[in-house]
């Protein structure tokens, strides 16, 4: 059977074979947009809000946190999604009073935009620092945090959290006394 469409000829099968094609990749696009791991509530044994690690975390099908210490200085946690690392954080001493910007720009190759008004924090979109101040004269480093990722659907907000609920947690511990 033969039907007229706007002047052109067309077969009921192949309407139906290009609606049917139509579905299939409309359910073939959702699916690569599904997250199909859960998201974790820590980053490498420190506890985070999960819905604040949401926006760095992107469709896929199997996350994997891996720890690495390569000595007391320094410390990284690397989060990948479907065998891509998406989000690394990093923890590491270096000698007191370094700002966090200039650390940022120098260590840990993150270009700042934004600053907070007690310069704790600096980051932008895709990375930042925290740094916890160690008193001295017991303590002659300070703690730099880092956080570098590819995506962040959540924009700067979201980095900024990210450090402030991270930091927060990692104060919790007595940082400074490690040192």
């Amino acid at each position: 059977m033969i039907v007229n469409l706007s002047g052109k000829s067309c077969t009921i099968a192949s309407l139906i074979l290009i609606l049917f094609l139509s579905v299939i990749g409309c359910e073939e696009s959702e699916e690569q947009g599904k997250r199909e791991y859960a998201v974790p509530r820590t980053l490498c044994g420190v506890n985070v809000d999960s819905n604040t690690l949401e926006s760095f975390l992107p469709p896929g099908k199997e996350i994997r946190l891996i720890h690495e210490e390569t000595d007391s200085y320094r410390w990284k946690c690397s989060v990948s999604v479907d065998g891509k690392t998406v989000l690394e954080v990093k923890r590491e001493r270096w000698e007191q009073g370094w700002s966090a910007r200039r650390f940022a720009t120098v260590h840990a190759y993150v270009e700042p935009e934004n600053e907070t008004p007690d310069r704790t924090y600096v980051y932008s979109d895709l990375g930042g620092v925290g740094v916890v101040r160690c008193p001295p004269p017991e303590h002659d480093q300070d703690l730099f945090i880092v956080a570098k990722t590819k995506e962040n659907t959540g924009g700067q907000k979201a980095m900024k959290e990210l450090l402030a609920s991270y930091r927060e947690e990692v104060l919790r511990s007595d940082p400074c006394s490690d040192t």
